[in-house]
Parts: structure tokens; C-alpha cells; sequence
């Protein structure tokens, strides 16, 4: 593992934290633009990278910071379509870059948030939802569970999505209060997802709002995001999510409230995957050292920093934090018992062994005789009969603290007899091998390569569901061309919105899911 030690989700730390978190009965969830890296490949410095070059070629701009960048941006729209037109223009541009080309990308992370968002809910918590995001992946995520709910419970989620009012005029203090209050009530029946930054939905016949961008906008929406995250921080632990803890409003909010929850014991908990620091993650000595700094730094604010070893293990934090919510609402505990992750991993694992250990040598035959015959639908449905291609899935093998592997369980190109002659490879963000990287970073993925005879992989991680909740990632299932003018084609985002569908089923067929 990453930086040694117990595999992350079994520590006696992080089990401490999911356990503070789930029992606290007014949280503020804060989104940042990790969150929606699942869908758009984007955070915000690669965001106004694109606008740059889209609009402005191959100038030269890189010695300005991302934030100076958006403002010569913004200028040049402000100049090519004037005030009256630049925050529809702006948004056009956010919309393209933003969808449709990632919607094959399915959304783990804002799966995760609402899950967790809907839990707190049905137990009557007390809690507020920022995002410092422009797009509506969130509120994507609620249509589909609030059809859930709907057919199981018989009510939606009541949450509205708002964006802060800028233009409004809050230099008098009983203005400003008056707007803070706005978006900080505890209306059970309505609470609020507060885009801090601007609301830019996808439908272009929904209008965006106005769109944070350049740094005359941050400088004068400074005041109004920081008032109103103050206020909430007052008297409610956070729970900060794919943020990059340097966003001003929030810094300014943590700092003058920092004394304050140190004498109320208030939890500030923010999550920050190692995988994220680009730091080569075999690098042990050099990894804490950056970890150690972050925790010192964020002490000033009395936020503490919990490190995952890789992406996906965000998710499956909020996933843990939503379980053990569960078991305390039921009377039950989370740590030690059946519910907790190490459990339902080793409950999974040894279903699926149960069914397949008498005769390995059948068993890895009948899935290959499975990958054989669903590889030829897949062919004939997507119209690529004539590439020459293979179905491959690995799977979470025996999982435990000493055992952090994925093997190549079966494949439509061979069979394996002997179950320790299957290809076998560690679970680490440096591995070669596309399964495992994509296993660490949780999402589908269109992975060219360059020294394979497989030229092109669309891997697609494999979830099954322990609780009817799809909460445990267990396999990776791969379909990979020899062709170098593949039909599995990032262009046609369509056609592999529908490919990975088609794997995820295929994938939960052989695993149980």
C-alpha cells in the first residue's frame, strides 16, 4: 500500500473519523471541484487552461495564475460581446467544456455526496450543502435518487439549488445580514444546495446565473460567501470534499471561526487523497513530509486533514461515513461489526469463492465461455464486429490487510486452470497495468497505450451492492482493441456512455453485483 501501514479504511484513525462524522447531528457538506472530476476530467486550473486556449491559441500566458488567467479571459469575451452579453457567452463556454463530452463518465463522488446528503436528511440532521462548482452534476445525482426514494419511500428530497446573489446590495450591515440568513435557515422542509461561485445546468434553456470567474468577481463576491460559510461554521461541524483548501471565502470562514470550534469541540474534517498530490506514491519519506505540512497548516483553522491512498477511496469514505449514520440510527455500532468496510468486503469475497473454489478450473471456464459470448453482443450492438477485440476482468482477490491485489480472472482470449497461474497485480496508483489504475481512481476510463499489442482499453470499475446501496468496489472489467483506428473513440461520447453500461452489467454478472 501507499504509505504502509494498514490499508486506509481499516485504520484505527479513519474508522475514529467515519464514526465522528456519522454521529454529528449539524454538518455542512462543502463540494469542491474534486468532486466533479469523475464527470468533466477538470479542476479549476484545468478549466481556465481550456478556456485559454480555446479562445486565445497558443498565447503565451503560462506565467499567470490560474485566477489572473480567467481575468484576461473574461476580458477578451467582456471586449468581443460586451456587459450585456459576457455572462451567457461565459457560461456557453463553461457549458462546453463541462458537457457533453464527459457523459460517459459515471459519477461515483456525487453519488457518494447525495447518498450521504439523503441520509442525513431521513434522520432529520441539521445540515447546509455548499460547492464552489458551476455545474449541475449534483443535482443529477438527486433526480436519480430522488426516483428511488420516490418508489421506496414515497417522498423526494427536499433540496433546492440556489446560487449566492451577487448583485444585491450588502454594504449596510442589516442588508448583508439579511442576506446571509438568506441562504444559512434551517427550514427542515427546504433546505438549500448553494453554488457559491455561479450555477451554470447543462440545459441551455435553464438559465446559468451570474458566473464567478475573473478576480474583480471574486473580490466582489468575497464578502457575501465568506459571511454566510462563517455563519454556518459557528455551530456546525464540516465535512470538506475534493477541495484544494485554498479557496478564500472558505479559509477566511475556518480562521474566524477556528477559536470558536475548538472551545465547542466542533469536527472539520477535510478529505485529501494522496493520489491527488502528484507525488510518486512509493516515495514513503517524502509523502509524510507533505502530509505533515498540510496537517500543520490547516491546525491554524482547526481543520483536520484525513489522507486516502488513492481517488476512489473518497467516495467510498462518504460511503462509510453514510453506513455508519445507519447503524447509529438503527442502535448500532459501526466499528467491529458486520456493517464496517473490512466486513462487507470479506463477506463479498467469500460469497463469491463459496460458489467457485470446488472446481477453479470450471468455474474460470465457465466465465470465459460468459466473456466470449457477451464480447460477440457487444460487437454485433456497437457495430465493431470486425476489430479485433477481448473482454477481461480482474478481481479483488482475497482481500485482506497482507493481500492488496487484483487478479486477471478471466478473459474471452484464454482460461487459467490453475488459479495461481492468473496474472496478479498490486493495488497502487503507479501500477502498469490499466486495471489497477483504474481500480485507485474509481471511474471508467479510455486508456490508449503504447508498447501493446491491446492498443486502446475502456476499463470500468465494478460495484456491488452490500446494503441495495452499490458500496463496494470489488473488479475492473476491460474492453480492449488491436485497432489503431478504433470505433472506442472518446469523440463518440454517446456511443461509449452505452459501452460502459453495457461492461457494468457484464462486469456485476460475474461478480455478484
Amino acid at each position: 500500500m501507499p504509505n504502509g501501514g494498514e490499508p486506509y479504511l481499516e485504520r484505527a484513525e479513519t474508522i475514529e473519523r467515519i464514526e465522528d462524522i456519522a454521529g454529528q447531528k449539524r454538518v455542512i457538506i462543502y463540494a469542491g471541484s474534486g468532486v466533479s472530476i469523475d464527470k468533466t476530467g477538470l479542476n479549476w486550473p484545468r478549466l481556465v487552461e481550456s478556456l485559454m486556449e480555446h479562445r486565445l491559441g497558443d498565447l503565451e500566458l503560462q506565467t499567470f495564475s490560474p485566477l489572473e488567467s480567467a481575468s484576461i479571459v473574461k476580458q477578451v469575451l467582456l471586449k468581443e460581446y460586451g456587459e450585456d452579453r459576457i455572462n451567457g457567452k461565459l457560461a456557453d463556454e463553461l457549458r462546453r467544456l463541462l458537457y457533453p463530452s464527459q457523459m460517459w463518465r459515471q459519477a461515483e463522488l456525487p453519488h457518494a455526496v447525495m447518498r450521504l446528503i439523503a441520509e442525513l436528511h431521513n434522520q432529520g440532521r441539521d445540515y447546509h450543502v455548499f460547492t464552489t462548482n458551476y455545474d449541475d452534476f449534483l443535482e443529477r445525482q438527486k433526480v436519480i435518487l430522488d426516483a428511488q426514494l420516490l418508489e421506496n419511500q414515497g417522498s423526494a428530497l427536499a433540496l433546492e439549488s440556489v446560487a449566492l446573489d451577487y448583485s444585491v446590495d450588502i454594504s449596510e450591515k442589516d442588508h448583508l445580514l439579511r442576506e446571509v440568513a438568506r441562504y444559512t435557515s434551517c427550514d427542515p422542509s427546504r433546505r438549500l444546495l448553494v453554488h457559491l461561485h455561479g450555477y451554470v445546468p447543462q440545459d441551455p434553456a435553464a438559465p446559468a446565473t451570474f458566473v464567478t470567474f475573473s478576480e474583480v468577481d471574486y473580490a466582489r463576491s468575497y464578502r457575501l460567501s465568506a459571511e454566510v460559510l462563517e455563519r454556518v461554521l459557528r455551530d456546525h461541524s464540516m465535512l470538506i470534499i475534493g477541495s484544494s483548501l485554498t479557496d478564500p471565502p472558505l479559509l477566511s470562514a475556518l480562521a474566524r471561526t477556528a477559536e470558536h470550534a475548538k472551545q465547542q469541540q466542533l469536527t472539520r474534517l477535510a478529505i485529501m487523497p494522496l493520489q491527488g498530490l502528484w507525488v510518486p506514491l512509493t516515495e514513503d519519506q517524502r509523502i509524510a513530509a507533505i502530509c505533515k505540512n498540510i496537517h500543520d497548516r490547516m491546525e491554524h483553522f482547526e481543520v483536520d486533514v484525513t489522507f486516502p491512498d488513492f481517488f476512489a477511496q473518497t467516495a467510498q469514505l462518504l460511503i462509510e461515513i453514510r453506513t455508519a449514520a445507519r447503524q447509529f440510527r438503527a442502535g448500532k455500532p459501526y466499528g467491529n461489526s458486520p456493517a464496517e468496510h473490512r466486513n462487507r468486503l470479506d463477506h463479498w469475497w467469500q460469497e463469491w469463492r463459496r460458489d467457485r473454489s470446488g472446481d477453479w478450473a470450471a468455474a474460470n471456464l465457465r466465465d470465459h465461455e460468459t466473456l466470449i459470448e457477451r464480447l460477440r453482443e457487444l460487437q454485433k450492438k456497437f457495430r465493431v464486429s470486425r476489430e479485433m477485440m477481448k473482454l477481461e476482468i480482474w478481481i479483488r482477490w482475497q482481500p485482506g490487510p497482507a493481500n492488496r491485489i487484483l487478479k486477471l480472472w478471466a478473459s474471452s482470449t484464454g482460461t487459467w486452470p490453475d488459479e495461481r497461474s492468473m496474472p496478479t497485480a498490486p493495488i497502487g496508483n503507479n501500477s502498469r497495468y490499466v486495471s489497477v489504475q483504474t481500480f485507485c481512481l474509481g471511474r471508467p476510463g479510455l486508456h490508449p497505450t503504447v508498447n501493446d499489442r491491446w492498443r486502446t482499453y475502456l476499463s470500468v470499475p465494478i460495484w456491488v451492492d452490500t446494503d441495495q446501496s452499490q458500496d463496494l468496489p470489488v473488479a475492473v472489467i476491460s474492453l480492449a482493441s488491436m485497432e489503431e483506428e478504433t470505433r472506442i473513440d472518446r469523440k463518440e461520447a454517446a456511443r461509449i456512455s452505452n459501452m460502459v453500461e453495457e461492461l457494468t452489467g457484464i462486469g456485476r454478472e460475474l461478480v455478484g453485483g
